[in-house]
Order: C-alpha cells, then structure tokens, then sequence
C-alpha cells in the first residue's frame, strides 16, 4: 500500500513538472515569435492593426476628358473659376495652335470631394464630348499595410537604439549602427510612399484637353502670292548658298577638267 501511494505522488509531481515546462516553453516561444514578426517587416502586410476596426476606404480618382467647344480661351476662364471655387489647380497647362484648330491641355487637382462637380460643370461648356475616361482606384489595402510598415520599422529602430545606448565594443557599435541606417532608409521610403498616397487620395487628377476649331479664311490668291514668296526666298537662299561654296565649285571644275583630259589623250594613244 506504501508503494501504491509512494508512486502515485511521484507520478503527480512528474506531471506538474512537464506542465511547468511546457507553460515555459510557450511563453518563450511566443515571445520570440513576436520578435520575429516585428523584425520582419517585409513580410507582415498589416496584421499588426485591429481587423474588426471600422477602415475608411482609401481612393484614388482620375480622369481624362476631351470635347470640342466653340470658345477654346473662353472655356478655359471658366475652367480656372470652377477651380477656384473648388480649391483646385493647375498643375499642368499647355496650348498650341494650328492653321485650323486651337488646342488646350489641362492637368487639374481638385479636393477628392469636388471631382464630380467639377466634372459636370466642365461638361456644360462642352460643344461634343469626343472621350471621357474616369478611373477609382482603391489603395485602402497597400494604404494600411504602409502604414503597418513604418510602425513596425520604428519599433525596431528604437530596439537597435537601446541596444546601442548600452554597447560597448566597437564591433557591437558598428553592427548596430549599419542596422539603424538601413531601417532608417526602409522608413523614409515608406513614408514618401505614404505622402504621395495621402496626396492622391485628398486629391483627385483630372486631365481636360479642349479646342476650338478655326475657319479657313485663305484664297486661291493669297496662297499663289505665298507661295511665289516663298519660292523666291528659295531661290535667293541657294544663290547665297552658292557664293558660300565657290571655292569648292572651282576645284571641282578643275579636277572635272584634269580627269577629262586624261580620258581623251588615252583615247588619242589607243587610236595611233
């Protein structure tokens, strides 16, 4: 009986034992698992944010827009007015004229908000619309995993900051140092990624190109006396050309001339 019971509590404290350990172990585990995805920044999209947080959907709107109007300048006034009421600008502003037709070229940004009404408003002053190419792009997902990102290269920079704060060697420094200036780079990366998302998405790009056609005004005559012109100012530039070139025009005669004498005295022995 004294046995039974002497096993019996040295299976007990056995158990408790393993128990113990293995309470340990995962805990220890666990932290390193921690460790590890905090370090790997590169693979840990946004895991570390709230999954049941209500996420305000991040969206990038732009555009193109062309159509003929009858007053291309005019147009183009009320184009900066609606701009102006919006809070928009022009990022972007080209022109260019042709014998028959006069082209503008706008790149606008607009607050996100005002995109549709600045839309409509310039379809009004259109004549015809020829093409309109409206485009949503939904970057919530690569907005947050940026974001994930930077926050978890800053917790391990101030990990490396520590443990620099507290080495000795100068091979530890070093080390230590190289890590912080490479993690320092990947957030500066990532926050200029960040900004040019938060810029996209606060406002939207439209590009808006416009013209106005010309009427022919020009006759048979006055494109006759044009061309004469320009056929006489033709002339007068090769003359000048010529008198540029004399030099090379008398030399070229002259070895013409040598050649030829040459050719005929071969000629003459040929014959006796």
């Amino acid at each position: 009986m004294k046995k039974i019971l002497c096993y019996t509590l040295i299976g007990v404290i056995s158990l408790l034992t393993l128990a113990s350990c293995d309470q340990k172990y995962d805990s220890v585990a666990a932290e390193s698992a921690n460790y590890l995805n905090l370090s790997d920044a590169n693979s840990s999209p946004a895991k570390n944010l709230e999954v049941e947080q209500a996420v305000e959907r991040k969206i990038i709107k732009e555009g193109t827009i062309r159509f003929e109007t009858a007053d291309a300048a005019e147009t183009r006034k009320q184009i900066t007015a609606a701009l102006a009421t919006y809070k928009g600008y022009v990022s972007q502003d080209q022109a260019e004229t042709y014998a028959s037709q006069s082209t503008y070229t706008l790149t606008v940004r607009v607050p996100a908000e005002s995109f549709e009404k600045l839309l409509s408003d310039i379809t009004t002053a259109a004549k015809k619309v020829e093409n309109q190419d409206i485009r949503a792009l939904d970057v919530t997902e690569e907005f947050i995993d940026v974001e994930s990102r930077i926050h978890t290269k800053k917790e391990l920079e101030n990990r490396y900051k520590a443990l620099l704060s507290k080495a000795n060697k100068v091979e530890e420094i070093l080390s230590i140092e190289k890590e912080i200036e490479a993690l320092r780079s990947d957030i500066e990366s990532y926050e200029g990624r960040l900004n040019y998302l938060k810029s996209s998405v606060a406002y939207s790009t439209l590009t808006v190109v416009f013209y106005e056609k010309q009427t022919s005004t020009s006759t048979f005559g006055s494109e006759f006396t044009t061309a004469f012109a320009e056929g006489w100012d033709n002339l007068v530039s090769f003359t000048l050309g010529l008198f540029y070139i004399w030099p090379f025009i008398l030399i070229l005669l002259g070895v013409l001339f040598v050649v030829r004498r040459k050719l005929k005295r071969r000629k003459l022995q040929k014959k006796e």
